[in-house]
């Protein structure tokens, strides 16, 4: 006699459903309530599965890279159409053009110093959004740093940023419940800080330096208090307490640290510089599967008002060796379409030269996005005038900044229009064709599903002996560590119930009567989230 789990019925679990399907099915979308196991489920209940289904299904990372100090936009994309203008405009710090190199055929050319990114460009991964700004653009570095992370073009300065007022929406519980990765990480201080903090909370993991970041990655504590040469220090016991505290409270460490060990260095190596080190601890928590959506980093020195040809080229050498190795480094290892990198600065310079072979403040500029999600290489959108300018000798903006990040929540990150509207200020933004599929519309397996970025790779099933106790088995054609956490239906994570490595052509069976017992868990249907390698997977399983 067969049971009620038997084969003919996880055959139907099996099935693809789209997100709307699956929550109509439970009866999210009808605006009514529904008992799941012991759980009531709730339309209303921003915490609930809808919102966990969002967070296990999220496999994409955004980089924000920000070019402190206004960056020159004319410096690294020169509009072909338009160079005899430039050329006037700036007769000896113009760039000749047997130094440029073409990224879209009569449209627009880079210095040769950013040559390490061609196979980027080659590989249609590089797209700009040119004319980026704002009205009345505040030529102020501090005021106008400010604009951009609060996106209040008011200046009425609050103290948080787009991205924190994000992840307030997103983990709404995030003192009670909060997430088993750090949902932001940002290396720098300065205007950044606010960037990823919410009105009561800060979002981001941050360290001062990418010293202090390799610190916890490579040994899981900020501080190492044994075995340091400060035996001479008068105050070293009050040092130590000091360093154990700081150690306590950074409680996303041990996740780092795992993370950071789960993988392993790029073949190919990074540069010395500051930006390649930062990127090389990321990528390793990127591929290590630490879980974290949006990084920040900084690039300094863009306030060129002299010797601006060696000082751009030099921070463009640095950007593009940083940047290319990346996505060597992320393509290596099956990532370079889930990483998107987006630049940002506080404002443009003007058009013509100073007195001082620089430019000076100016006003719009453009926004550079790299990574292979996107689908194509070109301008978004037009360059602007460089001879039709505004009053104060400045190129006139055309896209405000607002709608690129809009975009990039919308799209990218798949944020409810409900949560963009409520993170940046000003109004609805819409999209810009910025080349990528937005994840609203994947699909999603239902207990034994595969991932839509895996195909047919990597599989989860589910079954039930007569006892009605589960197992679920995880298949895989290739060599790559497993880490699978569960979840409940309002998102809370209960606990990892597995992590070891799979090889090629084997199946993980885990007997999860015996995890249900351990945990002392409630009957009911939960989540699982399995991360590899080689992508994400979940479904749903019955306790």
């Amino acid at each position: 006699m067969k049971n009620k789990y038997d084969s003919k019925c996880n055959t139907h679990d099996h099935k693809q459903w789209s997100r709307k399907s699956f929550l109509q099915a439970l009866g999210f979308l009808s605006g009514g309530s529904m008992m799941l196991g012991k759980t009531a489920l709730t339309s209303s209940n921003h915490s609930f599965l809808s919102q966990s289904l969002a967070n296990l299904e999220h496999d994409r990372v955004l980089v924000l890279c920000r070019f402190g100090g206004g960056n020159d936009g004319l410096s690294n994309i020169i509009p072909l159409n338009q160079y005899d203008d430039y050329v006037n405009a700036r007769p000896t710090i113009h760039i000749p053009e047997n130094k440029l190199l073409t990224v879209q055929e009569d449209v627009f050319a880079v210095p040769e110093t950013m040559a390490p990114l061609e196979f980027l460009w080659k590989e249609n991964g590089m797209k700009v959004v040119n004319g980026v700004g704002y009205n009345n653009i505040n030529l102020s570095h501090a005021k106008s740093s400010h604009i951009w992370i609060d996106t209040d073009v008011e200046n009425r300065v609050k103290g948080n940023g787009w991205i924190g007022r994000y992840f307030q929406e997103e983990f709404p519980d995030f003192i009670a419940n909060p997430p088993s990765f750090p949902p932001a990480l940002k290396v720098g201080g300065g205007t950044n800080n606010a960037l990823c903090r919410g009105d009561e909370h800060q979002y981001a993991y941050t360290f001062g330096t990418v010293e202090r970041l390799e610190q916890v990655a490579k040994n899981g504590v900020l501080y190492e208090v044994e075995g340091e040469n400060t035996q001479n220090c008068t105050y070293q016991n009050k040092l130590n307490h000091i360093q154990k505290t700081s150690n306590f409270t950074t409680k996303y460490a041990q996740a780092i640290y795992e993370a950071y060990h789960r993988s392993s260095n790029y073949s190919g190596g990074y540069k010395t510089d500051s930006l390649s080190k930062q990127l090389a601890v990321i990528s390793r928590l990127i591929k290590g599967n630490l879980g974290t959506r949006v990084y920040v980093i900084t690039l300094s020195g863009f306030d060129t008002h002299k010797n601006q040809v060696t000082r751009h080229n030099n921070l463009m050498t640095s950007f593009s060796n940083a940047i290319s190795t990346f996505y060597k480094d992320l393509d290596q290892a099956g990532w370079s379409d889930k990483v998107l990198t987006a630049t940002f600065s506080e404002f443009g310079r003007r058009v013509s030269e100073n007195g001082s072979k620089g430019t000076d403040h100016g006003r719009a500029s453009n926004m550079m996005l790299f990574g292979k999600a996107l689908n194509g290489t070109g301008a978004v959108n037009d360059y602007p005038s460089l001879t039709d300018l505004d009053n104060t000798g400045n190129l006139k903006y055309s896209t405000d900044f607002r709608a690129v990040y809009a975009t990039l929540l919308r799209e990218w990150l798949s944020v409810p229009e409900q949560t963009i509207t409520r993170s940046i200020y000003g109004g609805s933004y819409s999209s810009l064709d910025l080349g990528f599929e937005s994840k609203t519309s994947e699909t999603l397996s239902v207990s034994g599903v595969e991932n839509s970025s895996l195909g047919s790779y990597i599989k989860s099933s589910v079954s039930y002996d007569y006892d009605q106790n589960a197992t679920l088995q995880i298949t895989s054609p290739y060599s790559t560590h497993v880490e699978i956490r569960l979840f409940n239906l309002s998102g809370k994570e209960i606990g990892v119930i597995c992590n070891e490595i799979i090889s090629s052509g084997n199946t993980i069976a885990i007997n999860m009567h015996t995890f249900k017992q351990d945990l002392k868990i409630s009957e009911g249907y939960y989540i699982y989230k399995g991360i590899t390698n080689y992508g994400n997977f979940s479904g749903k399983i019955l306790l």
